[in-house]
């Protein structure tokens, strides 16, 4: 917005050699009056608009600043379901790795165990000794 700033002195109003005595004295005096009022009417106008366009981006702001408000918020939101989300597949994952080593540690509890302390599993070691041991005899005649 431009703004124009008149000359409101005594002599661009034409007031500065005034002689009470001038008979159009009071023409002169009243033009004058007229001027100045017409001025700050314009310039009365001038803040009018100047405050009605501070109102409108004082509330622009405001809005804006609650718009990005609400956005940060939603996001909050969203990355702290994605947060537990992460974390319930995380622990999800160490309950699977716990349970895979319980299993195989187990299993080497197994294997590591004497066979004396299974019955009938004796004999069926001594035959699968004997079926490895012949199986090295035949990998050793080949070479």
């Amino acid at each position: 917005m431009d703004i124009e700033l008149s000359q409101v002195t005594a002599q661009s109003l034409g007031i500065h050699n005034l002689q009470i005595t001038d008979s159009h004295a009071l023409d002169l005096i009243d033009g004058a009056i007229a001027k100045v009022i017409g001025e700050r009417s314009k310039y009365g106008a001038y803040e009018n608009r100047l405050t009605s366009h501070y109102s409108f981006l004082d509330t622009q702001v405001i809005n804006q600043t609650g718009a990005v408000s609400q956005i940060m918020d939603a996001d909050m939101a969203r990355e702290s379901i994605a947060f537990v989300r992460s974390q319930m597949a995380q622990q999800a994952s160490l309950v699977a790795v716990h349970s895979a080593l319980d299993l195989y540690r187990e299993y080497i509890k197994t294997l590591l165990t004497p066979p004396t302390q299974f019955p009938g599993v004796q004999q069926s070691l001594n035959r699968k000794e004997e079926a490895l041991y012949s199986v090295t005899l035949k990998v050793e005649e080949v070479q």
